[in-house]
């Protein structure tokens, strides 16, 4: 999941052409909550119960909202990204993790009720993560 946050945080910023302290804040926040991931799988790891899968789920989820954030913050009034963006772009780097952070949102309330169903709830993000790019084409 690491991977696959650093790698649409890459994509992202080849559109992004300015900056300003409110972008550096979000993504340090976003920054953050990625160097915590670590700790919370440590957790989920060595306590696999429906705690440490509301503390994995929620730090997932924090992570997906502040990358929207960002995005959302970058594009709005193409303040900070090239002229001409096409909206699906925009569209899609924005739905995308809001998608991701629903998954996760949704596995910690499954957890809640069933520790496995938490754990199978995060094969929803194979679609979430294939249907943005369905549209693309």
């Amino acid at each position: 999941m690491v991977g696959q946050f650093w790698y649409a945080h890459f994509l992202r910023f080849r559109y992004i052409c300015r900056s300003d302290l409110r972008l550096i804040w979000l993504n340090l926040l976003f920054l953050m909550a990625i160097g915590f991931v670590p700790f919370a799988s440590s957790v989920l790891s060595e306590h696999p119960n429906a705690t440490a899968y509301a503390l994995y789920d929620a730090t997932m989820a924090v992570a997906a909202l502040l990358s929207a954030a960002l995005w959302g913050y970058a594009i709005a009034g193409d303040r900070l990204v090239r002229p001409g963006l096409a909206p699906r772009i925009r569209r899609q780097s924005l739905v995308s993790p809001l998608l991701v952070a629903r998954v996760f949102l949704l596995s910690a309330v499954a957890a809640h009720c069933d520790v496995r169903a938490g754990r199978w709830v995060w094969l929803l993000l194979i679609p979430a993560a294939i249907q943005p790019r369905r549209r693309r084409h």
